[in-house]
C-alpha cells in the first residue's frame, strides 16, 4: 500500500511539473509587451532648479526599454497631467535592458530576463537612493518590469534587515500593472522554481509584503497576473494564455478611479489589490473578431465562465500566494451550484436574444379619392402603430452577459479610488458591493469591444 501510495504521488508530482514547463514555455513565446505608440511624455512644472517637490519613476514592459507611452496606461492616471491624480509630479522613465531573447527584434540587445530585471532593480535602486531625501515618490512597474519592482521591494527588505539607510516607506510607494509576481495569480508565483534556460527566466515566487504602500493592478484572465491554480483544467489554462495575447497589452483603457470597473478591491496590509472586470472571455475573443454571431457566443460565455473559473481559488484572496496544483480547490457541491446558475443565465441571455421584436412602421398616408360619379370617398384612419420591443442593459458582474437589468446606479457605489493607499490595514475591504466576488454566480456584464490582439500595442 505505501509503495502504491508513493508511485502515486510521484506520478502527480511528475505530472504537475510537465504541465507547469509546458505552461511556462506558453508565457515565454506568448508574452511581448511592445512599447504603445506615441510621444515621450516630458517633465512637468514641478521640474525646478531646487529639484522636483515629487516624482514618477516609470519603466516599460519587455521589448520597451524606454518607457515609451507609459504614461497611457490606465487611462492616464499616472501621466502627471492636469486634473491626474499625480499632476505636477515629475514624469521620469527609468531605462532598462527590457529585450528578452527571442521576444524582440533587437537581437544584439537581448539580455536573459534575470539579469535583465538585476539589471532594472539595481538602476531603479540607484534612482532611489540618488533622489533627494523627503521627496515623494511614485513607481511604476508594467508586466516584466512589475517583476523589477518585486526584485526591488526584496532588496530594500534585505538592506533593512542588514541596517542599511533605505527609502522611508512614508515617501516611497508602488504601483504594479499585470505583475506575474501577484501572491494569487501571477505565474510566476503559480510555478515558482520553473527555469527557461534558453531566455533566462527563473520563475521566482510571490512579491512579498513589504511596508511600502502598493497598489497591485490585474485584468482578470490575464494569464501573466491572473493564472489559474488548477493546471489541469486545460479549458482554464487555454483562456489564460489567450488572455496573455488579448488582455496583458491592453492596460491602456480600463479606469481604477471608476468603481465599476473593478470586481474586486481589497486592502492586505499595506498593499491595495484591484481586479478589473473581463468584459469578455479571451477564449471567446477570437470568435467575436471572425464574426460569429454575437448571440450565441454571448450565451456561451456564462457556462464557460463557470467551467474556467473551476480552475481559480479566489477564497483564498489575491495577497495569499497560492502555488499550482492538480485538481479544483472547489467542493463538488460549489460546482454544482455553479453550473446550475450559469445554465439559466445562459438560457435567460439566449431567450432575450432570440425573442421577436416589433417594428414601427410609418403611418398611412393614403389620400382621399375622387369617385366618378360625384361622391367623394375617404380611406379610413391608419391603425396606431405597437410599441417597439426594447432590450434591457446588462450588469457589471463579471460572471457573464445578463439579458436584461437596469445599468448600476453610482449613487450605490463608494467613492472612485483616488490614489496609492499611504496607510496600512490588514483588514479586506470590498468596494464594489455589486462584484464583489469573483465566481461565476452573480449576474454578468455587457459585452463590450474586443480588446486589441497581440502586437498592436
Amino acid at each position: 500500500m505505501r509503495i502504491v501510495s508513493t508511485a502515486r504521488a510521484a506520478g502527480t508530482s511528475t505530472a504537475l511539473r510537465v504541465l507547469s514547463i509546458a505552461v511556462a514555455v506558453s508565457v515565454a513565446t506568448v508574452v511581448t509587451e511592445g512599447p504603445v505608440s506615441g510621444p515621450e511624455v516630458r517633465l512637468t512644472a514641478a521640474d525646478s532648479a531646487t529639484g522636483p517637490a515629487a516624482t514618477v519613476y516609470v519603466m516599460g514592459g519587455n521589448t520597451n526599454p524606454t518607457g515609451t507611452a507609459m504614461d497611457r496606461l490606465l487611462g492616464g492616471y499616472f501621466s502627471t497631467a492636469p486634473g491626474t491624480p499625480y499632476a505636477g509630479y515629475r514624469y521620469t522613465p527609468l531605462t532598462w535592458p527590457a529585450d528578452i531573447p527571442f521576444t524582440s527584434g533587437n537581437i544584439g540587445g537581448w539580455t536573459p530576463f534575470d539579469a535583465a530585471t538585476r539589471i532594472g532593480s539595481l538602476t531603479l535602486i540607484d534612482a532611489l537612493s540618488t533622489t533627494a531625501a523627503g521627496t515623494t515618490i511614485l513607481v511604476v512597474g508594467y508586466s516584466s518590469s512589475a517583476a523589477v519592482v518585486t526584485k526591488t521591494v526584496r532588496a530594500l527588505a534585505a538592506g533593512a534587515a542588514a541596517g542599511q539607510p533605505v527609502r522611508s516607506p512614508e515617501d516611497l510607494s508602488f504601483l504594479v500593472l499585470g505583475n506575474p509576481n501577484r501572491p494569487n495569480g501571477g505565474v510566476m508565483a503559480r510555478l515558482p522554481g520553473i527555469y527557461l534556460p534558453l531566455v533566462g527566466i527563473t520563475f521566482d515566487g510571490a512579491t512579498p509584503p513589504s511596508p511600502y504602500p502598493t497598489t497591485d493592478v490585474a485584468l482578470q484572465y490575464d494569464g501573466i497576473a491572473d493564472f489559474p491554480v488548477d493546471v489541469t483544467n486545460l479549458l482554464a489554462v487555454t483562456n489564460a494564455i489567450l488572455g496573455m495575447g488579448f488582455l496583458h497589452p491592453d492596460y491602456r483603457r480600463y479606469d481604477i478611479t471608476d468603481p465599476r470597473t473593478l470586481i474586486t478591491d481589497v486592502r492586505i496590509g499595506t498593499t491595495r489589490f484591484l481586479t478589473v472586470r473581463a468584459d469578455r472571455l479571451p477564449l471567446l475573443m477570437p470568435f467575436y473578431l471572425f464574426g460569429f454571431p454575437t448571440a450565441v457566443l454571448d450565451a456561451l460565455d456564462p457556462i464557460l465562465r463557470a467551467a474556467i473559473e473551476v480552475g481559480y481559488d479566489r477564497t483564498a484572496g489575491p495577497g495569499t500566494a497560492t502555488t499550482a496544483r492538480i485538481g479544483s480547490p472547489l467542493s463538488s457541491a460549489k460546482i454544482a451550484a455553479m453550473f446550475a446558475e450559469a445554465s439559466a443565465r445562459s438560457a435567460a441571455v439566449w431567450a432575450a436574444a432570440t425573442a421577436p421584436r416589433s417594428v414601427t412602421g410609418p403611418a398611412s398616408t393614403a389620400t382621399p379619392t375622387t369617385a366618378p360619379a360625384a361622391a367623394t370617398q375617404v380611406a379610413p384612419p391608419a391603425a396606431p402603430a405597437p410599441p417597439t420591443a426594447q432590450s434591457g442593459s446588462g450588469s457589471t458582474d463579471p460572471t457573464g452577459p445578463e439579458p436584461t437589468g437596469p445599468a448600476l446606479d453610482p449613487s450605490t457605489t463608494p467613492a472612485p479610488a483616488g490614489t496609492v493607499p499611504t496607510a496600512p490595514t490588514s483588514e479586506p475591504t470590498t468596494s464594489v458591493p455589486a462584484a464583489a466576488a469573483i465566481e461565476p454566480g452573480s449576474s454578468a456584464p455587457t459585452a463590450t469591444e474586443v480588446s486589441s490582439p497581440p502586437g498592436s500595442d
